[in-house]
């Protein structure tokens, strides 16, 4: 195996085990799965920055395939599969276009899709046992997801550009 691509498996399976370890703690620690699942997420930026798409998609899919076999609550597991652990992809190609409005567009797109699709289809594993107020409607969600989300993607870049300045700058 040639010198640069022995480097790159090494990192992505670093980050692979690094984002298990983070699935398996957001399905037994309450109260912060979204955070340790949003850390998972930036983990897989930072697999596709150190190896490329290819690396990122791969160590997505082994990482959503032994967080469902390994975590004991599953609801962590399918956050991840559904949403945290593919959306640095989707961010990887929607950041593609030159024009903001367009990469925004892409974004929100996937946002407003995943959201839809997963309270038609598993709101009881996505809310859980949460019960909303009775002054918040259940249409409210969709957009309460959509900010919370692009809170979401502004930090995600944040780690990102850190990570090119403190970490990718000294692995060089």
């Amino acid at each position: 195996m040639e010198q640069k691509n022995l480097r790159k498996f090494t990192i992505s399976s670093l980050y692979l085990a690094i984002a298990v370890i983070l699935i398996i703690g957001a399905s037994v620690i309450p109260g912060l799965d979204l955070t340790l699942l949003a850390v998972a997420s930036a983990v897989g930026a930072f697999t596709i920055i150190e190896g490329g798409i290819r690396y990122g998609v791969v160590q997505y899919a082994a990482a959503a395939l032994l967080g469902f076999l390994l975590v004991p609550e599953k609801s962590a597991a399918v956050l991840y599969i559904i949403f945290f652990g593919i959306y640095p992809a989707v961010k990887f190609f929607a950041e593609k276009p030159q024009k903001p409005w367009i990469q925004l567009l892409i974004k929100c797109g996937f946002c407003l899709g995943v959201t839809i699709l997963s309270l038609a289809a598993f709101s009881e594993l996505v809310l859980g046992d949460m019960s909303l107020p009775a002054w918040f409607p259940f249409w409210g969600l969709v957009p309460a997801a959509l900010v919370l989300f692009l809170i979401f993607d502004y930090a995600l870049t944040i780690a990102i550009n850190l990570y090119f300045r403190r970490v990718r700058s000294k692995l060089k």
